[in-house]
C-alpha cells in the first residue's frame, strides 16, 4: 500500500468515528440506539423472501379447507405478520375484521418513524 492509501483508510475512520462519536453526544441514548438498529436493518435485511411465501400460503389453504381454520393452531409460521393473520382467523375472528386489523397495522408499519428528532 502505498502512503496515499494509507492516510486515506485512517482519515476515513476517524471522519467516521467522529461522526458517530458525535451523534453519541448530541443525542439521547434510545435514538442513538434506534439510529443503529435501522443502520443494521440496512445492510441486514432479514426480511421474508415473499417467494418462498407462496408455497405456505398454498399448504395452509389447503390444511384449513380439509381439516377446518383450528387445524393452523400449531402451524410454525416465522413471518409475525401472516402468523398475526393466522392466529386471528384461529381465534374465529371475522374475514372483515382480520383484513382491517391487518390493514391498519400495515399503515402503521408504513407511517411509524423510528427515530424522533
Amino acid at each position: 500500500m502505498d502512503l496515499g492509501t494509507i492516510i486515506g483508510l485512517v482519515l476515513g475512520f476517524g471522519l467516521i468515528g467522529g461522526t458517530i462519536a458525535a451523534t453519541m453526544v448530541n443525542q439521547r441514548l434510545p435514538i442513538v440506539v434506534g439510529a443503529i438498529k435501522f443502520g443494521m436493518q440496512a445492510f441486514f435485511d432479514r426480511s421474508t423472501d415473499k417467494t418462498e411465501m407462496v408455497p405456505l400460503i398454498i399448504d395452509l389453504a389447503a390444511k384449513a379447507r380439509k381439516e377446518g381454520l383450528v387445524a393452523l393452531e400449531g402451524e410454525q409460521i416465522d413471518d409475525p405478520f401472516m402468523a398475526r393473520g393466522v392466529r386471528m382467523g384461529v381465534d374465529g375472528l371475522s374475514p372483515e375484521l382480520i383484513k382491517e386489523t391487518l390493514a391498519g397495522e400495515l399503515a402503521a408499519l408504513k407511517n411509524r418513524r423510528p427515530l424522533h428528532f
